[in-house]
């Protein structure tokens, strides 16, 4: 159809061309003495348009010829980068098979030839790796770290995974701080971080990383099982189960707005469980000398309060709706004589209607109300039992130190 229409279209240019000579009597002149020269006008028409096809036509053809060279560099630089990405392609097909010398072999390819050489390097590192080429696989990582920070997070937890491989727990742990350092938390390095400490034996840590891994969920206990209510932890909805744990952490955190605010948790609570909270902590006469008592403002942490003041306003928070479980971390580190004997009283009435109270401490005047104890070291249970079988065990250990 393209061909017909470009067959007609010559056809009739043609047609019009001999219509419009036998038409037009008109001539050109062209003097150049001393000669004069007469053209028809249709000729010199057809001339002119000619000369200007053929002096394009050479103006294309050396602008060409001139950037041929830089076509053909880039030809050579988009088949690099192809045959770059096909490499890269491979050199991960290669490591996911098992084929680490392949998929190392594939990874230098792609490094020499790709525009994504950091990726190319960490897949060769891996390799390295599992070869146990260490050198070759510590120098693929200085590549990759050459290669920019758009690839730092992976280029960490890279070298975090094979220095716990090597159980190198301090390196694992370097890279994986430096990587937290650098952007959001993942449980997965979280979770790597804990392998990490526990290897170096910094037991505070691996304290508080499997307490926030299992807060999100993310470990689950090696044995045993945690019920509340009859009801395995791990299938209860968080919200609904705050609502009945009361807890009390060692950095009080009080947030800004009302004192009824920060004790009802910010959520909704009557007039009547608010004030008996409050009693029950023993703060409630205090409350009614602040200067709007209950609606009075607090800034963020509550600046204003003393220690004591804010400890128990944390503790009323927690004793709010009478919940059937307590959990008081250094509950009386700020606590002064009254403040305490307050304390002792509100736990002892907790425990007489039947909840549950937990207390962590390193404050031994407040455990003369509890039934057992627990002593933790290095992370780990030592003793468990009733408090005088503790003291008295305690009191052995301390002798036989002195005697050594």
């Amino acid at each position: 159809m393209k061909a017909l229409f470009w067959f007609v279209a010559v056809f009739a240019a043609a047609a019009a061309i001999a219509v419009f000579g036998r038409t037009q009597d008109s001539y050109a002149l062209l003097v150049y003495p001393p000669w004069r020269v007469e053209i028809s006008l249709l000729l010199f028409i057809l001339g002119a348009l000619f000369a200007f096809a053929l002096g394009y036509g050479v103006i294309r053809m050396v602008h060409h010829t001139l950037a041929l060279p830089e076509h053909v560099r880039s030809y050579r630089e988009r088949r690099r980068k192809e045959r770059g990405q096909a490499a890269l392609a491979a050199a991960v097909q290669a490591y996911l098979e098992g084929r680490f010398t392949r998929a190392e072999k594939e990874a230098r390819l792609a490094w020499e030839g790709c525009g994504n050489a950091g990726l190319a390097a960490l897949v060769g590192a891996r390799a390295a790796h599992e070869l146990r080429e260490f050198a070759r696989r510590d120098q693929w990582f200085e590549r990759a770290a050459a290669a920019g920070d758009a690839l730092q997070a992976a280029r960490l937890v890279s070298q975090a995974e094979a220095a716990l491989d090597e159980r190198d727990f301090p390196r694992a742990r370097e890279a994986l701080l430096a990587l937290h350092g650098a952007g959001p938390r993942h449980i997965s390095t979280l979770r790597m971080l804990l392998r990490a400490e526990r290897g170096a034996q910094n037991w505070d840590e691996v304290l508080r990383l499997a307490t926030l891994l299992a807060k999100r969920g993310a470990i689950a206990p090696a044995a045993g099982r945690l019920r509340f209510g009859g009801l395995d932890y791990a299938h209860w909805d968080p919200l609904e189960f705050g609502r009945h744990v009361g807890y009390l952490p060692q950095d009080v955190g009080l947030f800004a707005g009302t004192v009824r605010e920060n004790i009802a948790r910010f959520g909704e609570a009557s007039t009547e469980e608010i004030i008996d909270a409050a009693k029950r902590a023993g703060i409630h006469e205090m409350i009614l000398d602040l200067p709007r008592q209950y609606d009075t403002k607090l800034s963020s942490g509550g600046v204003g309060l003393s220690g004591g003041q804010r400890q128990r306003l944390a503790l009323a928070r927690a004793l709010l709706g009478r919940p059937p479980l307590l959990v008081l971390d250094e509950p009386n580190a700020n606590l002064d004589g009254p403040g305490e004997e307050a304390l002792k009283l509100a736990l002892l009435q907790a425990k007489s209607e039947g909840a549950t109270v937990i207390v962590i401490t390193h404050r031994t005047t407040i455990l003369d109300i509890v039934d057992v104890m627990m002593v933790l070291r290095n992370g780990l249970l030592d003793m468990l039992g009733p408090p005088d079988d503790i003291y008295r065990a305690l009191q052995h250990q301390a002798a036989a130190r002195q005697a050594q």
